[in-house]
């Protein structure tokens, strides 16, 4: 049954009183969870998470394929507990429905293709294996053409931050230095139609973007603030790119901050999304059409912003309950615009829910939790589909102790 609103508070409506999102499902064997997701752009959906048991651990993936159905689990990578810290950093995955996960293990980052058929490739290290090594990261486009990140902290007084691309059909370019700094981290990045690779990174106190053209060569660095932290990234498939990161404004004001990139190399004025008080964290940033960017961060709620092609910023709109903490946004996309423009929310707060709120044109829809009271829910992941609506996975901690790998799809 539903749970009755206030006047100032969200409805809360359980998964079972709306048809508009499937009732959970596992996909994963208990003793799992990190879970990540990337979704093609034929539909194919592939997700991957950690599995930790007594003297091993590994990397694990299903996958679901438009017509076909889920398919059976498959071990990416197997390794002694003892000797191994092996977890998911990434997975994408291109038209043709071949999936690219990367990860890190023990000083090892290491890549593997799932190919549309079923079968495995060989697992390729992405750089020599170094205790130093932090990442990887990767972004891919429609074709198989992506680019991976990494930091490497070997040189203690230069810490850089390393690229290289990659190609399901002829495998690894050159792997070059983005940037050298006293304080590289926090990096992103996402690519538009053409391959070109926009990547972005708080280095010292400023947040910078360079973009990797799909030939191979560098833009010039361009500074997006002179203090920024963790900044996130979104472009269009035309090159339009969307930045936004933790700053502060002219009255030492910790704000969300965001600046848009136009195709031609030239960046647009920089804007405060969220309001000067509190201390907002962990945005994250969904691109929509006519060139809309849905802005959402952490401020105790989740709260949320348009930035207007034009310029121009909606009023701010809270999305979680009150007095609920919010605490899963970082490094995963929790806000996403599916194919008819509907905005679509996703958290993981104090109630220890994965929950979910669609914001369409006729406005703010309610609450609704799919994951079950008494358990714990989370590191949610969400994706938005082809064919509209979106995939959301969380991991899923019952009450005796087991924990496993869920997923909804809707709405």
């Amino acid at each position: 049954m539903a749970v009755l609103a206030t006047a100032t508070a969200a409805a809360i409506v359980p998964v079972f009183a709306c048809a508009a999102w499937t009732d959970p499902a596992p996909i994963s064997d208990t003793g799992s969870g990190f879970p990540e997701l990337g979704v093609g752009p034929s539909g194919d959906i592939a997700f991957a998470w950690g599995r930790f048991g007594s003297n091993t651990v590994q990397v694990q993936t299903r996958v679901e394929r438009p017509d076909e159905g889920l398919s059976p689990v498959q071990t990416l990578v197997s390794a002694a507990r003892n000797t191994s810290y092996a977890s998911t950093a990434d997975v994408v995955v291109d038209s043709a429905g071949d999936a690219v996960y990367v990860w890190s293990d023990a000083g090892k980052m290491e890549l593997r293709i799932r190919y549309a058929d079923g079968t495995l490739g060989p697992t390729r290290l992405i750089a020599p294996p170094s205790r130093s090594m932090y990442g990887p990261r990767i972004a891919m486009d429609a074709q198989g053409h992506a680019a991976i990140t990494w930091t490497d902290t070997s040189h203690p007084f230069a810490p850089q931050l390393d690229v290289r691309q990659f190609s399901v059909d002829s495998g690894f370019g050159p792997p070059q230095v983005l940037t050298r700094n006293y304080a590289v981290f926090g990096d992103d990045l996402a690519m538009d139609a053409a391959g070109d690779a926009f990547i972005t990174w708080r280095g010292g106190s400023a947040a910078h973007t360079r973009v990797l053209k799909a030939d191979g060569s560098l833009t010039p660095v361009q500074t997006l603030s002179s203090r920024g932290i963790y900044p996130t990234v979104a472009v269009d498939a035309d090159g339009n790119a969307v930045y936004a990161w933790g700053g502060t404004d002219g009255n030492g004001n910790h704000r969300i901050q965001a600046r848009r990139r136009a195709s031609d190399g030239s960046l647009g004025p920089r804007v405060n999304v969220s309001a000067a008080s509190g201390y907002p964290v962990d945005q994250t940033i969904a691109l929509g059409p006519g060139g809309k960017a849905v802005i959402a961060w952490k401020q105790t709620r989740l709260r949320t912003r348009t930035l207007r092609a034009n310029g121009t910023l909606s009023g701010i709109q809270p999305i979680s309950p009150p007095k609920e903490e919010v605490r899963e946004i970082y490094d995963s996309s929790n806000v996403v615009v599916d194919s008819a423009g509907n905005d679509i929310y996703a958290w993981t707060g104090s109630a220890n829910r994965a929950c979910v709120r669609v914001r369409s044109s006729g406005g703010l829809g309610p609450v609704q939790c799919l994951s079950p009271a008494g358990d714990s829910a989370s590191d949610s992941r969400l994706a938005a589909l082809p064919t509209g609506g979106a995939v959301l996975l969380w991991t899923q901690l019952s009450r005796d102790g087991q924990s496993r790998v869920e997923t909804s799809f809707g709405p």
